[in-house]
């Protein structure tokens, strides 16, 4: 009887575990104001839904949302970053099937500037923003002077008054930050300076569930899901 008892109180402790799991959304962190983050949203809330789970984004300057997603106290992970950053925040595990491929861009007043890789712009002053992966450790890398700003809007105020020769920026992101905006002569030089995957990442606490959102994320790909809400989503590629 003792034994059928202890037997039945685990089952219900399991039970209860699995309820409370399955009725809790899962809340990620993001890059405010990013244009990305309604697209990356709509992928990956049907890629969750499939698997029963809600799931819900909360905006925060680039670096606290690293730094919050790899805490793993308030967020389950951090809604969409490209690959690598995972080597720095080592509790961040990403999701190997890429929701976009993100193209970073050098904008500048001065057309004669030639892109061909982070070398080229070795001599100039870049602009980029403050806690951006991929421009960090571009500039880090080789040295470059730069200024750091906390958004997309000031990353152009410091070209627009000519503080740098250049900002470097994604491509999406630069068109919305220069849409309806009264900044001139600034151009978008040709070639990309660094072309990137861009994953969701999930917080080493999640990691059971792994397997599942990869499983689902790879369906949407199969079935040309993702591509079809790239197409109709109003970020720009």
């Amino acid at each position: 009887m003792r034994l059928r008892n202890i037997l039945v109180a685990v089952l219900m402790f399991i039970l209860n575990i699995n309820c409370a799991f399955s009725s809790d959304k899962l809340v990620f962190s993001s890059i405010e104001k990013s244009s990305f983050t309604n697209f990356a949203m709509s992928v990956l809330s049907e890629a969750y839904k499939r698997i029963g789970i809600d799931i819900e984004t909360y905006p925060l300057p680039a670096k606290r949302s690293l730094r919050s997603a790899n805490e793993g106290i308030n967020y389950d992970g951090e809604l969409f970053r490209i690959s690598g950053i995972e080597n720095e925040y080592t509790n961040l595990i990403p999701i190997k099937i890429p929701l976009h491929q993100s193209k970073w861009m050098v904008f500048t007043k001065n057309k004669k500037i030639e892109v061909n890789g982070w070398q080229s712009l070795k001599q100039y002053k870049l602009g980029i923003r403050r806690g951006i992966a991929t421009t960090k450790k571009g500039t880090e890398k080789l040295g470059f002077d730069t200024y750091s700003v906390n958004t997309n809007k000031q990353l152009f105020e410091l070209l627009e008054r000519n503080r740098v020769d250049a900002v470097i920026i994604s491509k999406g992101n630069a068109q919305k930050a220069l849409k309806n905006s009264d900044f001139k002569d600034i151009v978008m030089l040709e070639n990309p300076v660094q072309v990137n995957n861009v994953y969701h990442f999930v917080h080493i606490k999640n990691k059971q569930l792994i397997p599942q959102i990869y499983k689902s994320l790879k369906k949407l790909e199969t079935e040309g899901l993702i591509e079809r809400m790239k197409k109709g989503s109003l970020f720009v590629q």
